[in-house]
């Protein structure tokens, strides 16, 4: 199982092509992929947000399974953000995968490797 980080989301709607590739073998698995409510305001938040990248993120988030903020990612977040320093978005991604029991996919690996419990994978 795997959720993925915004800049995971980005790279692949800029058709990246190694990012492009590393999440296409995530959908080949038929596992579960998840997205943080986050993650969507994150990748829908840039201004000059191109119709081609909106479009492609739109694409992508069809095949993810979307994970809304409840009291346990929130009161999660809190713990991760007040523990670690993270950032609200990113402590919200980080719950969201230690919630569901996944490894957060994430060209950000330097602050998420600092909580305890929470598999990273590079792309």
């Amino acid at each position: 199982m795997y959720t993925l980080d915004t800049n995971a989301i980005l790279y692949y709607a800029q058709n990246e092509a190694y990012s492009v590739a590393q999440i296409d073998q995530l959908f080949a698995t038929s596992l579960p992929i998840y997205v943080s409510a986050a993650s969507v305001t994150e990748a829908f938040s840039p201004k000059l947000l191109p119709a081609s990248e909106r479009g492609a993120i739109e694409g992508i988030l069809r095949g993810l399974i979307f994970v809304p903020v409840d009291m346990p990612i929130a009161r999660q977040s809190a713990e991760l953000r007040a523990r670690f320093g993270l950032k609200l978005g990113d402590a919200m991604i980080a719950a969201t995968a230690l919630l569901t029991g996944s490894s957060l996919v994430t060209r950000n690996v330097r602050d998420f490797k600092r909580v305890p419990g929470l598999t990273v994978e590079a792309i």
